[in-house]
Formats: structure tokens, sequence, C-alpha cells
């Protein structure tokens, strides 16, 4: 596969790819704002288990080049070899580090068939991140086919979880909140007042009240009319 991939981008850049190992890597001879093609995890997964000295080498790419295309044999779209996986997250943190770094990964699920399929598809990938201005970073190919990996934001889920964590407040009619009280999450700060929910499994004590609210005074600037009624205790309003 190696071979192909070798000639198809040769075929695109117009001259001679020198290819080097791991051990060859240095800062002579991988020159700075270098376009690296990586085939270390081609066949078998590095960054799972790699040592000291060959993180070291690592990051002579990741410090020399401007663009990383990244090659994995994970079939990562099934899950089945997970120790390719690493590299996902390396790339996605150092692009964050180096905001000038344009790192792309291609997975690719069988390396050792539809070889012109894959050298097509790596030169395609390969021309994206050079000429694009919103190149896409994760690709994965399935029996031929490739497939662009994007993280959305699931908005919903965020959103309960940060309900569950109660870290965010809802915004629902007081008459719905049914029995809860007036409470501050951080004192002091006045934007963190809210109502909340708080259930009585018994009777009311001679010390407790259930009362209509009109309105509410928080201070001289903030007011707001709440028409119906909730259960609240007395020095709450006070």
């Amino acid at each position: 596969m190696d071979n192909k991939i070798k000639e198809s981008l040769e075929l695109y850049f117009g001259f001679q790819i020198p290819v080097l190992g791991l051990t060859q890597l240095s800062t002579a001879t991988l020159p700075n704002q270098s376009v690296v093609i990586s085939t270390l995890e081609a066949d078998r997964p590095l960054l799972s288990t790699m040592s000291e000295d060959e993180m070291t080498l690592v990051k002579i790419i990741t410090d020399s080049a401007s663009k990383i295309l990244w090659l994995t044999n994970g079939d990562l779209l099934s899950g089945s070899r997970p120790d390719f996986a690493p590299v996902l997250g390396l790339s996605r943190s150092l692009m964050l580090e180096q905001p000038s770094l344009k790192f792309a990964v291609f997975d690719i699920d069988d390396t050792s068939s539809s070889f012109n399929t894959t050298a097509e598809n790596v030169g395609d990938i390969v021309h994206q991140l050079i000429h694009d201005s919103l190149p896409d970073f994760e690709f994965a190919q399935k029996e031929g086919v490739v497939h662009i990996v994007r993280l959305d934001p699931e908005e919903h889920l965020n959103a309960q979880f940060r309900l569950k964590q109660d870290e965010e407040p809802i915004d629902i009619p007081i008459g719905d909140a049914g029995r809860c009280e007036m409470s501050i999450k951080h004192p002091g700060q006045m934007d963190t007042i809210r109502f909340v929910k708080k259930e009585w499994k018994d009777a009311l004590r001679p010390d407790e009240v259930e009362v209509q609210v009109k309105s509410v005074g928080v201070n001289a600037k903030v007011s707001s009319k709440v028409p119906n009624s909730s259960l609240v205790k007395p020095d709450v309003l006070m």
C-alpha cells in the first residue's frame, strides 16, 4: 500500500517524495513547515505502545510539520481495533495548542486491499488539507467508501447533563414548579438567585406558612411579579 500511496502523491505533487523511517527523523532530515504523510500506524499501533525514545521522534514530526496526514489501520467505525485510536486525541489536542498545525487522521478498515482506491483517497484528503480554508480532519474508509467524522455538540443532552449537575436553571411558571424555596447559588451574586424545588412529605410545621406571592423585591434595581403561589419559609422572603 505504501508504494501505491507514494506513487499517487508523487503524481499529485509532481516530484519525488522522500521516505523516512521513524529512526531517521531529525530536525535536519525533516525541514520546518513540511507536509507529512505518516504510515507509522498503517500496519501496527504505535502511539499506544511507544517508548520514550519513539515519543521524542514523533514530537519531531508534530513540531516541524505544518500539515500532517496520519494513516491508521484501526477500522474505528466498527471499533474493532481501539489501539489505533489515541491519534485522534493527539490530533485534537495539538491543533488546540498549535493553531497553525493542520493534523488530519485517515483510518482505513483494511490496508491489504483496495490499494488504488486508498491511494486516490489519500490524494484527495491531502489536496483539501492544503487548499481548503476549513478542511475536515477526521476520515474513515470502510469497504472503499470514505466517511467524514465530524463532532457536533448534542445541545439537548448537554442541557440535561447540566440540569442533573444543578449547574443551569430553567425558566418555568412558578405555578408549575410545585413547592419550592428561594435560594442563591453563590452568595453575593444576585444573578444566581432562583427558586429551588423542595419536597415536603409532612404537613406544615408550626413555623411554616403557605403564601401567595404577588411580587418579590430583591433590591432597588431588581423586581419581578410572580402570579402564582408556592410554599416558602417566612424568613426566605425577609
